[in-house]
């Protein structure tokens, strides 16, 4: 469970906060307090923080932040503006599905 599925429903919500604002996502309130429940996690889990960062899914969420980041570079606002309709489409989309 700690290992696994709380690392994974992290990262959705981290995928749910990039579809929401690709371009401002990091200067959100939601988002600095995601990264403060990572670093509280890293504090009081039995694991150590070496052991915490060398695991896949930490590798897998570092990745994201990356895609974010290169979105952001590579298409400019404009260019984050339609994907976001994209990714807000293809949502609706499968809740009607």
């Amino acid at each position: 469970m700690i290992l696994v599925v709380e690392p994974i429903e992290r990262m959705v919500r981290l995928l749910g906060m990039l579809m929401k604002d690709p371009l401002g996502y990091a200067n959100t309130k939601e988002y600095r307090h995601f990264m403060q429940e990572e670093e509280d996690f890293a504090e009081h889990s039995m694991w150590g923080k070496e052991v915490l960062d060398g695991m896949e899914t930490k590798f897998l969420m570092n990745t994201l932040l990356r895609i974010g980041s290169l979105m952001k570079v590579g298409f400019g606002s404009a260019g984050v503006e339609i994907i976001r309709d994209n990714l807000d489409r293809g949502r609706k989309k499968d809740v009607w599905s």
